[in-house]
């Protein structure tokens, strides 16, 4: 603080003993970006609830000491161990137990590598609040000494089997629909896109498709090995096209700089298939 003596010269005057220095809090790029809170798999193994949390950031995040909860809204409810998200990654929390994992992911068509699916036997004390179908909350929490909250996703309503959406601000989007933003139907008739990972339907040259850099601020290149002409179609979180070409190339620029921060579902047609992946957006 500049203050003047009686000589008029400014001068810096000593900090009050009683004025208090807040530090700038922590922030994170995290988001809660989907939830099912009613499945409506046949399969008990299957139908727990789950949600997903998205990494939109370029930096790692490591959950150990991280919580989340419902609408009680109390940190430390359920407690994360040692959980890595990768920039652009998104993992799933699920109700369910590790040992049911793998029908969990064929129900979904989710690799062991690709996407990481975190049970609550997983989580400290095995806590997973219950999550209500008509109306709830999931917070996530930090680990500071005053618990920040990273993100409070809010949904009032739900379809029965269908997943509900959130942008990266945790904004409501809606219900998972086909299609839409990634959404596709799991082998229990659910719908919805749990991790980062969507279908992905023809020969082994469609899971060789790479997007980078992801998250992209000007430009992001499409790897696309297969042979014969190709249709790319960028979807903002609407589901409405944004970006869209054809090519016969291995390798094409998307110019994204133009586009809104978010998240965006990259569309490739070809003749092996249709495989979706997401990019997200940062400026």
């Amino acid at each position: 603080m500049q203050v003047l003596d009686s000589t008029w010269t400014s001068r810096t005057a000593p900090t009050p003993s009683n004025c208090a220095i807040f530090p700038t809090p922590m922030s994170y790029d995290l988001a809660v970006t989907e939830i099912m809170a009613g499945s409506n798999d046949p399969n008990s193994n299957v139908s727990e609830d789950w949600f997903e949390i998205l990494n939109y950031g370029s930096t790692a995040v490591n959950l150990d000491g991280f919580s989340w909860d419902d609408n009680s809204l109390a940190p430390g409810t359920s407690t994360f161990q040692n959980v890595t998200i990768a920039p652009g990654e998104a993992i799933v929390v699920w109700a369910g137990v590790q040992a049911n994992e793998g029908d969990f992911k064929a129900a979904w068509s989710l690799t062991n590598t690709n996407v990481q699916v975190i049970s609550s036997d997983e989580l400290v004390n095995g806590a997973y609040p219950s999550l209500s179908s008509s109306s709830d909350v999931v917070v996530l929490f930090d680990t500071s000494a005053n618990p920040i909250e990273i993100c409070k996703a809010e949904y009032t309503s739900t379809l029965a089997g269908h997943s509900v959406e959130f942008d990266t601000n945790c904004t409501y989007l809606g219900n998972a629909s086909v299609g839409v933003r990634g959404a596709y139907t799991s082998t229990g008739t659910d719908v919805g896109s749990p991790g980062n990972q969507t279908i992905s339907v023809g020969e082994n040259s469609l899971e060789k498709v790479s997007l980078y850099p992801n998250p992209a601020g000007t430009v992001a290149t499409l790897k696309l090995p297969m042979d014969g002409s190709k249709s790319v179609t960028v979807l903002n979180a609407l589901g409405q096209p944004v970006l869209s070409q054809r090519t016969s190339q291995k390798e094409l620029t998307l110019q994204v700089g133009s586009l809104k921060a978010g998240i965006y579902m990259v569309r490739i047609q070809s003749e092996a298939g249709q495989r979706t992946l997401r990019l997200i957006v940062q400026h």
